[in-house]
């Protein structure tokens, strides 16, 4: 069963369109993390390097009541089948942010048993909400229950993905405290874009099939 909602949190914010400098600055960022480019000197993967920036300044912003050492980081799969070896940044993200004290460890517990369109590619209508995400995910391998869950991934958008599988990991472990973290929050409106250091703790809500963000 979907949960109704879940708290969630996020560092960053990027704008997919709108000229400003900030929102083009905002799409380099999002384009290094899609990819975990080794960035910087000394070179790091942009995980790291985001994960240490934000252990930097945690105590000015609202995210430490999500993160820390007492969470227990549980990556959020891809919309494909995970290959080996393949690039999984939601678990990069994950591993960074407990190399830093942001995490006590990370659960790779959840898998993707279906594939999913991939929401970037696809229009709003064919994009898959979280029931899809729900029914294509399943836990594996737990063991202890853990008390604090945070389901990571880089983006966040609507919110269907985290709600999905917060959902799943909350019918393994009834009872834990669940909630969702995203490296980069997507503002689609150029209007209500700002800038990229804008981190924010809000709720995702179940309205039906859809998924609500806000902020």
């Amino acid at each position: 069963m979907l949960l109704s909602e879940i708290r969630f949190g996020s560092y960053l914010s990027y704008c997919p369109r709108g000229q400003s400098q900030a929102a083009v600055a905002s799409r380099k960022v999002r384009d290094a993390l899609k990819l975990d480019r080794v960035i910087l000197d000394p070179p790091r993967p942009t995980s790291l390097v985001l994960a240490e920036r934000l252990a930097a300044v945690i105590a000015q912003t609202p995210l430490g009541s999500i993160l820390g050492p007492d969470a227990v980081l549980v990556p959020a799969p891809k919309s494909g089948l995970l290959v080996r070896g393949g690039l999984w940044v939601p678990e990069r993200i994950a591993s960074a942010l407990v190399a830093v004290g942001l995490g006590r460890e990370v659960l790779r517990c959840l898998e993707r048993k279906e594939p999913v369109q991939k929401a970037a590619f696809s229009e709003a209508h064919e994009r898959p909400r979280a029931s899809d995400h729900f029914r294509t995910m399943s836990v594996r391998g737990v063991a202890s229950r853990p008390d604090k869950i945070v389901i990571v991934d880089d983006f966040v958008t609507r919110g269907a993905t985290l709600l999905g599988a917060a959902s799943r990991i909350a019918e393994t472990w009834e009872g834990a405290a669940i909630a969702g973290f995203a490296m980069i929050r997507t503002v689609s409106n150029p209007d209500e874009f700002e800038t990229i250091d804008q981190s924010v703790l809000g709720a995702i809500t179940l309205r039906g099939d859809e998924t609500l963000r806000r902020p």
